[in-house]
């Protein structure tokens, strides 16, 4: 970043390192989400249905995960689009 900011390289190389910070926080947001959504679970465990419990886990799970895909195409799609830009 460095080199091409103030050396004015090349900075085709500098795109992954600029959207992986995002999936990061994702992933780190993801978790704390989750977590949340277990103590609920605990808690409210003797009012909630046995397959109300399952049912939001495999909702919870199964859409962090298609997110989780879907913003690492988008980091894909973005670092050979800005990897383009600087050719």
């Amino acid at each position: 970043m460095w080199r091409g900011l103030y050396k004015r390289g090349s900075l085709a190389s500098d795109g992954a390192f600029q959207l992986v910070p995002f999936s990061m926080l994702f992933v780190e947001q993801w978790c704390v989400l989750w977590s949340a959504l277990q103590a609920f679970i605990l808690v409210a465990k003797d009012s909630l249905p046995d397959c109300a419990t399952a049912i939001s886990n495999s909702l919870f799970l199964g859409l962090g995960v298609v997110n989780l895909i879907t913003h690492v195409t988008f980091v894909v799609i973005g670092t050979i689009n800005g990897n383009r830009l600087w050719e």
